[in-house]
């Protein structure tokens, strides 16, 4: 696949904007898109997006993801699950993507040769579950990961050229990860320039083919 069209990254922390720098030293057209001029997790502002562009680019990264805030932490038990915290973390993690989906759906055709990345992780995958716990962000990713494979099955009818995968980048050092870095080996503490060149490798060898399945930064799929 040629990436003449260019390549979106949304979300401008520091795995988009990493991201985005990578692409633009590969010579891609790359858009980052970001708040305040979009936030990307609501259903009306990601509309009003689509709604501005005319052409669609080669490839869409979606790098929005939330972990924790000021008033949460992962779950380590049944007693400190809130339902609230779940909706939210549903709404950040996993809804995007349909809405990006149904908008895409509309500009696509059965001609367009397009990818659409969205991260996930590995933490998703309930037969890689062996320790329990962070409720609300394993559930919302293993949402996104159903998400994903309904719509790659819908796409390879609809728009066979195309490609849906979500991909897990490993530990990467940004605010998402900090409060649990310490425990990382720092051998698998990746900084976002490293995790960014391997997410661009995992794009260009992205194929139809592929659509629907969660990979790693090494290549590998993950098992659901």
């Amino acid at each position: 696949m040629n990436f003449e069209q260019g390549m979106w990254v949304i979300g401008a922390g520091k795995m988009g904007s990493a991201l985005a720098k990578k692409g633009r030293q590969a010579k891609m057209g790359v858009k980052l898109i970001s708040q305040p001029d979009y936030d990307m997790t609501q259903k009306e502002e990601v509309e009003r997006f689509f709604d501005s562009v005319n052409q669609l680019p080669s490839v869409i990264v979606n790098t929005i993801g939330m972990l924790h805030d000021a008033e949460h932490t992962p779950e380590k038990s049944l007693a400190a699950f809130k339902a609230d915290w779940f909706y939210e973390s549903l709404r950040v993690n996993a809804l995007p993507v349909i809405w990006m989906a149904q908008c895409l759906s509309k500009k696509l055709s059965k001609h367009n040769e397009f990818i659409f990345i969205i991260l996930s992780a590995r933490v998703s995958s309930l037969s890689d579950n062996h320790l329990g716990g962070w409720y609300s962000y394993r559930a919302s990713k293993c949402a996104l990961n159903m998400f994903i494979k309904n719509i790659s099955i819908e796409w390879s009818w609809r728009f066979p050229k195309t490609a849906i995968c979500g991909y897990h980048p490993g530990t990467v050092e940004t605010p998402l990860s900090e409060p649990f870095k310490k425990k990382v080996n720092p051998e698998k503490l990746f900084s976002p320039e490293k995790a960014a060149g391997d997410l661009l490798i995992q794009i260009q060898k992205t194929t139809p083919a592929m659509s629907g399945d969660l990979f790693d930064w090494q290549g590998e799929r993950i098992e659901f």
